[in-house]
């Protein structure tokens, strides 16, 4: 398929509309700045501005290490992540992996959580009931 590249009509600097002084639509309301960005799965919740983690409405304590692989597999959710991508984007081996991943699985274990990372066998990680 080719590629025909086309040149565009519209200045960004010219404006497309002139509105009298005061209009009521030139005032649009503001919009709320959210306080952080939620990953919600299973009834977890990771909030990313703050690292905090929450299960049915309680605060669940983790360790700096369980909480970066909680929140790389949340990202993903339902989904099956290698084992070298989580290696990759966590910074450390796979064997690191590894030991992170048993380690948040009890974490999650002992407050019942609905999902716990699962390895699927050649594949990687997911987080799964």
């Amino acid at each position: 398929m080719d590629y025909t590249p086309v040149e565009s009509l519209f200045d960004p600097d010219e404006a497309m509309f002139d509105a009298p002084a005061g209009a009521s639509w030139t005032r649009l309301p503001k919009k709320r700045q959210p306080e952080g960005e939620t990953l919600r799965y299973r009834g977890l919740a990771y909030n990313l501005a703050t690292g905090v983690v929450i299960l049915n409405d309680r605060q669940m304590r983790l360790a700096a290490p369980e909480c970066d692989l909680l929140r790389a597999l949340m990202r993903k959710a339902g989904q099956i992540v290698s084992v070298a991508r989580l290696a990759e984007q966590l910074g450390v081996s796979v064997n690191e992996i590894e030991a992170r991943a048993r380690a948040l699985s009890r974490s999650l274990a002992d407050f019942n959580a609905p999902c716990l990372p699962r390895r699927v066998e050649g594949l990687g990680y997911i987080l799964w009931r």
